[in-house]
């Protein structure tokens, strides 16, 4: 968790339906984010400016660590489903990385590197918001 999301949730504008899912390659790089809300335009809002402060103003480095030994932690955990397991597999194999390797990869992020990589949501228009309503 990181205090973007804790002021968001804190400020009632997502809730637990809140998710989000980065993806980056050589070529593209892209951060989807979503969930519920009464407030989506004021949440979407916050979410982009609270992603440009940090890549203005760098990481928490101690949040930072925490989050990458949960996300190795949640890498281990998905072992146990052989569904994901072999979606992880199968990822590896195309890099190719060793499926073992995985511990020692996120051991060599560090918050430099990992801000650079997410650099363009600095860019104000870098960012897509769609608003899903429901039909009253």
């Amino acid at each position: 968790v990181s205090p973007l999301y804790d002021a968001l949730y804190r400020d009632g504008l997502i809730n637990d339906s809140f998710g989000c899912h980065f993806s980056w390659d050589a070529s593209y790089g892209f951060l989807a984010c979503g969930g519920e809300s009464e407030k989506p335009a004021e949440a979407a809002k916050r979410l982009r400016e609270g992603l440009a402060a940090a890549c203005r103003d760098g990481l928490d480095e101690l949040i930072f660590a925490a989050q990458k030994r949960a996300a190795a932690g949640e890498m281990v955990q998905a072992l146990d489903s052989v569904e994901h397991g072999g979606m992880v597999q199968a990822r590896a194999s195309l890099l190719p990385v060793d499926l073992f390797d995985y511990p020692s990869i996120y051991d060599k992020i560090d918050p430099v590197q990992a801000l650079s990589q997410l650099s363009f949501l600095a860019d104000p228009q870098a960012y897509v918001t769609a608003l899903v309503t429901p039909r009253r």
